[in-house]
């Protein structure tokens, strides 16, 4: 027979609550709610159910407190109640303002005993069905037992309340809801492996787990989805203090949009995030629902927004994991694409947002996380095999925070499980080439902001039709660059889709390449721009630039973005596809004087040095391809080029690198070494070549000496400057010979190239 605790003192017995007014109703009312499955009058136990606020707020009515304040007392221990009452005075304590979470007892109770309150307060408020009171008293054992207890002791708690729950099926369907996130501290549990109690650590997890997973089961299907996609939707996947003394702070990070790299990441949450994910599919099945998009959009949103954190995170692996859950659970969802229902349309268009949401998130991370899949590469590799230079060790691919690149073969193909995954929920939900090419064609990316979907279900921002659920721009583009790689390596015919460089890709270009753009972006337009232009033959078609501009500055607008990414790209193979489309590009142009104004409008103007250097290396192939086609009208075979290109290839470095001071000069130097060394390089070659030295003239006197005069014996004698300013028994700024040391390899080379320079050209005069 159940013993009771004794009976409080008279000193500690409260007056009886005051009436209630008449305008108060404590008891569980009946609300209609706006509600997606059709059931109408939902007890909502004080419209708790509608805003999800427990009712430990205290705030309902004050005579629930003075009631709640009663029966904890009934549930102390004895010899509590004696201390309590020697301190004691007549009146009786002020109720407490804050919340029964914080509420706690000094000593800890045995487990037994916590158990034991539990099982006599099911009892008690099964008389009256007051569940939510219940709820309040389970939270506070529950934190207490998460705080204090050892594992083991976790362990037999949480045995003790599978018991409780199976003897009361309706309180353990009636408080599921409020008993989930109670629950997940306990799962989501690291398990020290280590640890003399790691065997109770796990049995702690397991069973967490199991009451999890009976919650998801016999709880009411709505509330239960309701707190998961809320947790869900607001998980941070960033490491606490707790987890990482070390860690940074990253709030400025949440305000600039910039992602630290190598940020840590939680476990805990990332075990949450699994278990939220398993949970969800389990209650998912159990809804029925008459209008399902209005779930689906709550689903969707907090699957996204658990998306959007992973990917700025998560690590490969982990990641790849999650997307792999996340993908699974909507693949489930799609509907009968041949069904006649109007709600049909809704949960498809849905879907379809959520797609591109999330390949965006997934593939496109700011600063130094950007990522890449690499549809440019291999687009290059099918049509140019010899081009091929074989890699050694790890290098350019998709990166996450911790990762600079994907370091192995298995994260590789990790990443690109999920990419097909990706491909493959978007076939059925019929998002086809042409119409994502036509949502990339029609996008507005300044007016594209992450749509807000609804909190929850029956919300009157929930959508009511399929033109108001928008996609994402840039997740559109990365898509029909997936789908259309996949079908490119495939070898599957692509006539039907009508793409011309002008004035699709450069309509694509204007809108996709703002300052600033990184990783999978470019790679996608790389890759779009050089099938476009080289799928029926390998080195460019004349026929896929389409309808070239009447205005120069609009070709030359379009080449100058891609020049840019050229000199710029942080990956090296993306600056050499990117090198390569400008100058297929620029070479198939038929007008060779706009392709002779774009390399001087570019030399003399442009303030990147590094843009320059590729400018430089445009003209290097338009000399050699002139020279392959033996054409003798060609401008870029014969002398007029190096003519009108003199003053802007070898520009007189004197007042820049001799006359300034040191530092100043070494400064100007480093900018402009990239050009320099590229003019050089085409120097080499013209002397070197003997058909092009005879065909353009470059051996007559007078240029040479020009040349000589104001171009290579200044670099020379400002290479021996900076050597000289650098040799370990100079004098001076130490700081300075400490950056001109670090960059001896530099000088070496161009100081060698000069010297083979002069050496050709006194054999070659």
């Amino acid at each position: 027979m159940t013993t009771h605790p004794t009976p409080p003192p008279p000193s500690l017995q409260a007056p009886p609550p005051p009436p209630l007014p008449a305008n108060i109703d404590i008891h569980p009312v009946s609300v209609e709610l706006d509600d997606p499955s059709g059931i109408r009058n939902v007890t909502c136990r004080g419209a708790l159910l509608k805003y999800r606020l427990r009712v430990r707020t205290f705030t309902y009515t004050s005579s629930i407190i003075i009631h709640l304040f009663h029966f904890f007392i009934h549930l102390v221990p004895t010899p509590i109640l004696a201390r309590m009452s020697a301190a004691a005075t007549p009146r009786p304590p002020p109720l407490p303002t804050r919340t029964p979470s914080t509420l706690s007892v000094s000593e800890l109770i045995p487990v037994e005993t916590a158990l034991e309150n539990l099982n006599n307060a099911a009892v008690e408020l099964a008389k009256t069905g007051d569940h939510i009171t219940f709820s309040t008293v389970l939270d506070l054992h529950t934190t207490k037992a998460y705080n204090r207890y050892t594992f083991a002791e976790q362990d037999k708690f949480l045995q003790g309340l599978e018991v409780l729950f199976e003897q009361n099926s309706e309180l353990a369907s009636d408080i599921a809801w409020d008993t989930i996130p109670l629950l997940l501290k306990f799962a989501a549990i690291q398990v020290d492996r280590e640890s003399e109690d790691a065997e109770d650590q796990k049995a702690v997890v397991v069973r967490a787990n199991l009451l999890l997973d009976s919650c998801a089961t016999v709880g009411n299907s709505k509330e239960v989805f309701l707190v998961i996609t809320g947790r869900i939707k607001n998980l941070d996947f960033r490491a606490t203090e707790d987890e990482d003394p070390d860690m940074e702070d990253d709030d400025d990070d949440d305000e600039t949009g910039v992602t630290a790299p190598k940020q840590r990441f939680s476990p805990t949450a990332l075990a949450t995030a699994k278990i939220l994910l398993r949970l969800l599919v389990m209650v998912q099945k159990r809804l029925k629902m008459n209008t399902p998009s209005k779930f689906l959009a709550s689903s969707l949103m907090g699957l996204l927004s658990m998306t959007t954190k992973a990917s700025r995170s998560l690590l490969t692996t982990p990641l790849c994991d999650i997307m792999d859950q996340i993908i699974e659970f909507v693949t489930s969802l799609t509907p009968d694409m041949k069904s006649s229902d109007p709600d049909v349309p809704i949960q498809v268009k849905l879907i379809q947002a959520f797609i591109t949401h999330g390949i965006e998130a997934f593939l496109t991370l700011p600063g130094d996380n950007a990522t890449m899949i690499g549809w440019s590469s291999a687009w290059d590799k099918k049509i140019r095999p010899e081009k091929v230079v074989p890699k050694h060790g790890t290098g350019g691919g998709h990166a996450h925070p911790g990762l600079p690149g994907l370091e192995n073969a298995q994260d590789k193909l990790a990443v690109g499980e999920v990419l097909v995954a990706f491909l493959t929920l978007s076939d059925a939900v019929d998002m086809d080439l042409e119409s994502l090419l036509q949502t990339c064609l029609n996008a507005n990316i300044e007016e594209n902001e992450e749509p807000e979907g609804p909190e929850e279900p029956g919300s009157p921002t929930a959508p009511t039709s399929a033109e108001e659920i928008p996609l994402s721009y840039v997740g559109s583009l990365l898509l029909f660059a997936g789908k259309l790689s996949r079908k490119v390596l495939k070898g599957e015919d692509l006539s039907p889709l009508q793409l011309k460089i002008f004035p699709e890709h450069a309509n694509l270009t204007s809108k996709y390449l703002p300052e600033g753009v990184e990783g999978s972006v470019i790679d996608a337009l790389v890759f779009i721009g050089s099938w476009i232009i080289r799928h029926n033959k390998k080195e460019g078609d004349i026929a896929e630039l389409g309808n070239i501009p009447s205005e120069d500055d609009d070709f030359f607008l379009y080449l100058q973005k891609y020049s840019a990414l050229s000199a710029t790209s942080s990956e090296p193979d993306l600056r050499a596809l990117t090198f390569l489309h400008v100058t297929t590009m620029l070479h198939l142009n038929p007008r060779e004087e706009l392709r002779l104004a774009f390399i001087k409008d570019t030399l003399e103007h442009c303030p990147f040095e590094a843009l320059k250097a590729a400018i430089i290396g445009y003209l290097k192939d338009e000399v050699l391809a002139a020279s392959r086609e033996k054409s003798a009208e060609s401008i870029f075979f014969s002398p007029l080029i190096l003519d009108s290109l003199l003053l802007n290839l070898f520009p007189d470095y004197e007042e820049e690198l001799l006359k300034r001071p040191l530092r100043d000069g070494w400064v100007r130097f480093n900018e402009a070494y990239s050009t320099i060394s590229a003019t050089a390089n085409l120097y080499y070659l013209l002397w070197a070549n003997d058909e092009l030295r005879n065909t353009l003239s470059v051996a007559r006197p007078d240029w040479t000496a020009e040349i000589q005069r104001r171009w290579v014996d200044i670099i020379k004698k400002a290479v021996a400057l900076f050597k000289s300013a650098s040799a370990v028994d100079s004098t001076g700024d130490a700081d300075l010979k400490k950056e001109i040391q670090s960059s001896s390899i530099d000088l070496e080379m161009l100081s060698y190239l000069l010297d083979r320079l002069d050496e050709i050209r006194q054999q070659k005069s």
